[in-house]
């Protein structure tokens, strides 16, 4: 399978960013590198269903995952990890399986689902629960599943800008997990003050854990 490559470096000290960037730069960088993740790679874009099954292999093979009573999950995005038939086999396994809706507010909000044909187109072309849905809490002791565009090793993720994974893992109490490619797994990605970090990200090859610090 053909990995994507990066190009640069970004200079680092204990994970963090050294302080000698410009006001701003962070953001700037994140655009560009947003542009990068958006550009097509047409063998890549061939190969991609295989790549999203050994992912989906390695997540359902991972007791935290596997265990869990309930799920949280994104409904994906064409270059995002496929979850519709994660979340199809998580409903046949008696899963409680709750997925989010954004709302004007720029947070999410969640409803228990029993089918992806529930789902209705939301504003930001994304599949999510009706705004007639019942919100249904979030317990702590759950899994989350996290969109990207690209993570780094250090569990920082980049996702589309709008910043509503941020403010929901800010205060989520359970286990995030990140789904991402290998070729969308930095070393280290340019990060603010407002970003978090997940407790787990899974690729086709790997499974990388930041719970331990």
């Amino acid at each position: 399978m053909k990995r994507c490559r990066h190009s640069g470096t970004k200079s680092k000290q204990n994970g963090r960013l050294c302080n000698r960037r410009m006001p701003g730069q962070e953001a700037k960088e994140k655009q560009s590198l947003r542009v990068k993740a958006r550009s097509k790679d047409e063998i890549f874009l061939r190969e991609r269903p295989a790549h999203c099954r050994a992912i989906t292999e390695r997540l359902e093979s991972f007791p935290v995952f596997a265990q869990s009573q309930t799920v949280l999950v994104y409904v994906s995005l064409p270059k995002e990890v496929d979850t519709h038939e994660i979340i199809e086999r998580l409903i046949a396994r008696g899963t409680k399986v709750l997925a989010p809706r954004a709302t004007t507010e720029h947070t999410l909000v969640w409803s228990a689902i029993e089918s992806l044909d529930e789902l209705v187109m939301g504003k930001f072309g994304v599949l999510e629960p009706s705004p007639n849905s019942a919100m249904t809490p979030v317990p702590d002791d759950t899994v989350a599943l996290v969109p990207g565009l690209a993570f780094d090793r250090f569990g920082y993720r980049l996702g589309w800008g709008a910043g509503y994974y941020d403010r929901f893992l800010s205060e989520f109490k359970g286990v995030s997990i990140g789904l991402t490619f290998d070729c969308q797994l930095y070393g280290l990605l340019p990060r603010e003050s407002h970003d978090e970090t997940v407790s787990y990200v899974i690729t086709e090859s790997a499974i990388l854990n930041f719970t331990e610090k």
